[in-house]
């Protein structure tokens, strides 16, 4: 029975316990859940480490142009503030009115604790440094040095001026600082029909003169002798020689009383005067116009009516009589003298008032381009109105044989109707030239006119006379030589538009004392016509 059941259990082995295999497996789920569990926590660990490294390489990439950003907002800070300091040492030093005060400005700026920097003081040696030695040249340095605390805005600022120049008025553009000639505006020239006024003098004797004159003041143009009777202008130069024009500014002025012809009035010449030297110090000099080259640049700017000779000249002049150097800064002690000089060459006065006894229309007696010299020698009513008829019969004349020639195109009208306004009220010239009507006739007679100014003048007492703008030079005494006689009538010729045939034009071979025999009319200056 036994070996049978040994013999049983060999053929069929027993299962194994369920207990146990179930006990077995629940343990094998177990292990294998925490194993999940364990990677999985891992996982977050690794991911929650590379999102961290991702943020901070992230701030670190930020962090790189913050640093630049701050290190530019540095920079620009540390600029400005050189700047500012800059502007206030060029400020402080040229606020000073010796080159001693500079070094005592310079040294106490220098000792303060925030401006012990390399930076603050190599500025301050860089500007005491530039100062010049010569006593003479520290003016100018200080007048550059002030300068150098203007923007660049402000250097380029302008402020705009009307000018009346006579016939014309035009826009000029001046630095607002004094930095700078003054420029005509383009566009801006506009005509003004003033045409010509007569006037009586103080010899009964009537005088042809234009409306205006020229200069920055529009002055309109006193007569010889006398500022006329009845002109609403004439009445307001008497007690405003430097022409001030009525507005805000003459309104302000001590003994303003009202205005006449446009301009103010003032209850006494030293009024008007005392108006002029404050216009020149309130809109010239503390504007930085404080040199006579300044001044005349702006007052009297180069252009079509002002060659760069008239403008040297009138500079010259008024440096001379003021008793100033051309470029030296004006004091205010010195605008008196200035004013007075800029009246005397405006208006030919050497009593610096407004009405010029030198010749019609208050002009100084020039050629185009050239100096302008007051005349030495008393002018008498009587050598004023032989002057006077004796330009006006020629210019009469010769216009007179234009028109009647038809050598005045309808283009070119102005001519003939300045040559009408000139022979208002009186007759033609002697003999009977503007009465003649073959145009080959007119011709000859105009010729034979103009070259008898060229060989022989017209009058010993002509010394000047203007007709708007154009000037004619004497020829007698001194000046009497055919090469001025035939500069002034080629000048003559420009101006009025008359083209000349100069053939046979030569000088005289002959001795030069005697008076050359006319030519024929078909010789010498010829005129041609008249361009349109």
């Amino acid at each position: 029975m036994a070996n049978q059941m040994i013999a049983l259990q060999a053929r069929g082995p027993q299962l194994p316990d369920p207990s146990k295999l179930t006990a077995q497996y629940a343990n094998m789920l177990n292990m294998t859940a925490q194993r999940r569990t364990a990677e999985r926590q891992g996982m977050q660990a690794q991911q929650a480490m590379d999102i961290n490294a991702a943020q901070e390489e992230r701030a670190a990439a930020l962090h790189t142009p913050a640093l630049a950003e701050a290190g530019a907002k540095a920079s620009a800070a540390e600029l400005k503030t050189a700047l500012e300091f800059n502007a206030f040492v060029y400020t402080a030093l040229s606020d000073s009115d010796s080159p001693q005060q500079v070094a005592a400005v310079a040294s106490r700026i220098a000792s303060l604790p925030q401006f012990q920097s390399q930076m603050y003081q190599g500025t301050l040696s860089d500007a005491v440094a530039s100062m010049p030695q010569d006593p003479e040249q520290f003016m100018a340095w200080k007048e550059n040095t002030k300068a150098k605390t203007l923007t660049a805005a402000q250097q380029m600022e302008q402020e705009y001026i009307k000018q009346t120049t006579g016939t014309e008025e035009r826009l000029i553009g001046v630095s607002k600082y004094g930095r700078g000639p003054a420029t005509e505006v383009p566009g801006s020239r506009i005509q003004v029909a003033e045409g010509m006024q007569y006037i009586t003098g103080a010899d009964g004797a009537k005088y042809a003169v234009p409306t205006k004159s020229g200069g920055s003041f529009g002055a309109p143009a006193p007569a010889a002798g006398s500022p006329g009777k009845g002109s609403p202008v004439a009445n307001a130069l008497k007690t405003n020689p430097g022409a001030l024009k009525d507005g805000p500014f003459a309104r302000k002025q001590p003994g303003y009383v009202g205005s006449s012809g446009g301009f103010a009035t003032f209850d006494t010449p030293q009024a008007g005067i005392a108006a002029q030297e404050n216009l020149l110090r309130g809109s010239y000099i503390n504007k930085g116009f404080n040199t006579v080259d300044k001044i005349i640049n702006r007052y009297a700017p180069q252009g079509s009516e002002n060659s760069s000779a008239s403008v040297a000249n009138y500079k010259k002049y008024v440096a001379q009589k003021a008793g100033v150097d051309i470029n030296a800064p004006i004091s205010a002690a010195q605008i008196p003298a200035v004013a007075k000089a800029m009246r005397e060459f405006e208006t030919g006065n050497k009593s610096g008032g407004g009405a010029a006894a030198a010749a019609p229309g208050g002009l100084t007696p020039i050629l185009p381009g050239k100096a302008a010299a007051p005349d030495k020698s008393a002018v008498t009513p009587e050598k004023q109105r032989a002057r006077t008829v004796a330009v006006q019969n020629l210019y009469d004349a010769v216009q007179a044989a234009q028109k009647k020639g038809h050598l005045v195109s309808d283009k070119q009208s102005y001519v003939a109707n300045r040559a009408t306004e000139l022979r208002q009220g009186r007759p033609y010239a002697p003999g009977g030239t503007a009465q003649k009507t073959s145009q080959d006739t007119i011709k000859a007679a105009a010729a034979q006119i103009l070259r008898q100014f060229v060989e022989k003048g017209t009058s010993g007492a002509l010394n000047a006379v203007a007709e708007q703008e154009l000037f004619l030079k004497g020829v007698g005494g001194g000046d009497s030589t055919y090469e001025t006689r035939l500069e002034t009538i080629r000048n003559f010729a420009k101006q009025n538009g008359i083209k000349l045939n100069e053939t046979g034009a030569a000088k005289p071979k002959a001795a030069a004392t005697k008076t050359p025999v006319p030519r024929k009319a078909s010789g010498g200056f010829t005129v041609v016509r008249v361009e349109d």
